[in-house]
């Protein structure tokens, strides 16, 4: 803690704080110094406010962002699930949807069934990147938050390893993490939203367009 932290804890544990000759506040000072310390020692990090605060924000952060890129495979699974469907009949109904066609308009038709086909498959491999397994490049790999490193160390250097990390270099850890996280989680939001908007301006036109042609 600082000299001015130290004064304004020294203050509320003793009103009379300011009164006291210099020598007294001195050795108060000292007191509540030592004190502090052996809380912390202990591992009580009461003087640690700052850090603690630190620590438990860069958590809130990295669970939001693990949940967010949770959230987004139950959307991919749905377009991956559609669009199985769709190529399916594209490739299995393709030629007859043509023929339904009148003829001057079969070779449009036929093109457009060629776009959607691609359109679709463009979508479905934009939505399975987002949801195959990934590791953050930028991840500490020694970092004893990462489940790589853990699975790498024998189980007895990990536990000596973690009981002797201290609250700092948890927090270090995982800021660092949750930088990283942030960047996988970017990549994979907009293979997503490409993916989405494949399906809403490409996809769903072209549908229309070859039913109103067909029907014709």
């Amino acid at each position: 803690m600082t000299p001015e932290q130290l004064q304004s804890l020294a203050r509320r544990s003793d009103p009379a704080f300011d009164d006291l000759d210099p020598g007294r506040r001195a050795e108060f000072l000292e007191r509540v110094s030592r004190t502090l310390e052996a809380l912390d020692t202990e591992g009580w990090e009461v003087g640690r406010r700052t850090d603690r605060t630190t620590f438990e924000m860069a958590q809130w952060v990295f669970l939001r962002i693990d949940a967010n890129i949770a959230a987004t495979t139950p959307k991919a699974v749905i377009i991956l699930s559609l669009h199985g469907v769709l190529l399916s009949a594209a490739i299995l109904q393709g030629d007859r949807i043509v023929q339904e066609a009148a003829p001057f308009l079969r070779l449009v038709v036929g093109a457009l069934l060629v776009a959607l086909f691609l359109s679709a498959a463009a979508a479905l491999w934009l939505a399975f990147s987002s949801v195959t397994p990934r590791v953050a490049k930028a991840t500490a790999t020694r970092s004893l938050l990462f489940f790589g490193t853990i699975a790498r160390m024998p189980r007895g250097e990990f536990v000596e390893q973690f009981e002797h990390a201290d609250r700092s270099t948890f927090t270090r850890d995982l800021i660092e993490d949750t930088h990283a996280l942030s960047g996988l989680a970017d990549w994979k939001h907009r293979r997503f939203v490409r993916a989405f908007q494949i399906v809403l301006y490409l996809e769903i036109p072209l549908m229309a367009l070859i039913a109103v042609l067909v029907s014709l």
